[in-house]
């Protein structure tokens, strides 16, 4: 399992009515998707055995209410378009995980998209979501401006 994996798997089982579990394959991620059912699946792009991708395609025809998240280090316009083509309703960015990651969670779980804020360019108009992007700062508060952390 790796480190960003880990460190999720913690902070999530946490987390009052929430189940978590990390998968170091993606033919595991849809093993467990499919007995599990999840609300919401985190998953990575680069997975050994079943890449993200396939395994996303797979997860949505065996457990189609679950949601999908793609936290990756893969930012290719390709990938990003394919995973949310599939039926991705998000897609971030590891390099953004620590600031985008809660926001990302929240606005999928409320069947909404997020796209990290440099892969935005990469999605095409029928799979972007228009609402303005929040972002969560320091202080716990969504807002849609950067500049709304005083108070």
């Amino acid at each position: 399992m790796s480190h960003f994996a880990d460190l999720s798997v913690r902070r999530w089982r946490r987390e009052p009515n929430c189940r978590s579990s990390a998968k170091s394959d993606g033919l595991e991620a849809v093993q467990k998707a499919e007995e599990l059912r999840p609300d919401l699946i985190l998953l990575d792009v680069g997975l050994p055995t079943l890449n993200g991708i396939e395994a996303a395609r797979r997860i949505r025809k065996r457990s189609p209410q679950s949601k999908i998240l793609c936290v990756s280090q893969e930012t290719s316009t390709d990938v990003v378009q394919k995973a949310l083509g599939l039926g991705a309703m998000g897609y971030v960015a590891k390099t953004n995980a620590g600031i985008e990651l809660l926001v990302a969670v929240e606005a999928v779980c409320q069947s909404r998209r997020f796209v990290s804020a440099g892969l935005a360019g990469h999605v095409p108009a029928k799979l972007a979501d228009r609402q303005t992007p929040k972002r969560l700062h320091l202080n716990g508060r969504l807002t849609s401006s950067p500049k709304a952390e005083d108070g």
